[in-house]
């Protein structure tokens, strides 16, 4: 009867135990972020005029992640979007040209924690990123003292490299991410339009913010 005691009480305790095992068994994280780059620029050549004009403003919009844990403090995975978008306007000396930027990000990315995934909480991590960004700019260009506009294109595939610093809080299945980057990288359009061309420099940094699934 002790013995059949011991073994129920022994089984109780280990329950608790090997059901949170089951759950650290977890290897892959997937997820959707919102994210801002700021700081990059656009940089439209008048070929007429031979003279630069320079446009800023922030890429944003969603995207998505998968990544796979290994040894419970690195991570590999691939960051993807396809809806990144920037509108800016830029006045040269005879027109005010307004150019929308549509943008996919395809990045492979390599992080190292600093607490393992054993157990939930906060995991600080630094990382970097490879990959690119390919830009596809509409060019509508308003002339001076007249109100019909044009359209022209330029368009470019950017590659880029991130240095990041985040944070991970896994609860259970879940968890929440705060990401931030440093990017570099810059490259001249690939298909200049009758008037201008362009150059992308995507120095800057980002900030993503989202939630993932731990599974």
């Amino acid at each position: 009867m002790k013995q059949l005691l011991t073994l129920l009480i022994a089984l109780l305790i280990a329950t608790p135990a090997f059901a949170q095992q089951k759950r650290e068994e977890a290897k892959n994280k997937a997820g959707a972020l919102y994210y801002t780059h700021s700081g990059s620029s656009y940089v439209l050549h008048d070929n007429t005029a031979n003279v630069d004009y320079t446009g800023t403003g922030n890429i944003v919009g969603p995207a998505f992640f998968y990544e796979r844990i290994i040894l419970s403090r690195f991570t590999v995975g691939v960051t993807y979007s396809s809806m990144l978008e920037r509108s800016m306007d830029i006045k040269t000396s005879t027109a005010t040209v307004n150019v929308v930027e549509n943008i996919t990000m395809t990045t492979f990315d390599f992080k190292a924690y600093f607490k393992d995934h054993r157990r939930p909480g906060w995991k600080p991590y630094l990382g970097v990123s490879f990959g690119t960004m390919a830009v596809a700019d509409t060019l509508s260009v308003t002339t001076t003292g007249t109100t019909t506009a044009t359209e022209e294109e330029t368009k470019a595939t950017v590659p880029v490299t991130f240095l990041r610093a985040g944070m991970d809080l896994t609860m259970g299945f879940g968890g929440v991410r705060i990401d931030f980057g440093q990017a570099t990288g810059s490259r001249r359009d690939l298909e200049s339009s009758t008037n201008y061309r362009a150059k992308y420099v995507m120095d800057g940094s980002s900030l993503a913010i989202g939630v993932f699934s731990h599974f």
